[in-house]
């Protein structure tokens, strides 16, 4: 059994970078709040969303769009930050078992907020 609280904010700019004209998809349009919150720490299933939004805007005659997750995570109380590289174009990003380049490393300190604010936590079976 694993314990932490995981808080996310998640949306996608996607982008025609012919025109420079840009989109801005709430992913809350596609999926419940649970699945949202879930994807928002999840840098997998952004990227599987990334590629999706690209192919339904390649079906309604934008083929080469650029896909951008706007990302703001906080783990265990500590400060917002990055999860995914706001400059990466995520359509562009293959699906690999490698290491993602893209993923931001984890730089905010745990706060006081953090490991003894119980009344936060979730269960989550280990993830």
């Amino acid at each position: 059994m694993k314990l932490r609280d995981k808080e996310a904010h998640v949306w996608f700019r996607v982008k025609n970078p012919k025109t420079g004209e840009e989109w801005q998809e709430e992913p809350g349009r596609y999926f419940t709040k649970r699945q949202v919150q879930k994807m928002g720490t999840r840098p997998d299933m952004m990227l599987q969303f990334a590629h999706f939004l690209a192919n339904e805007y390649q079906k309604i005659g934008y083929p080469d769009v650029e896909v951008y997750a706007e990302t703001e995570v906080s783990l265990n109380g500590r400060a917002r930050q990055k999860l995914i590289d706001p400059e990466t174009d995520l359509a562009a990003q293959p699906r690999t078992l490698s290491a993602a380049r893209w993923i931001v490393p984890l730089t905010q300190p745990l706060g006081n907020g953090g490991a003894g604010h119980a009344a936060s936590k979730e269960e989550d079976g280990g993830e």
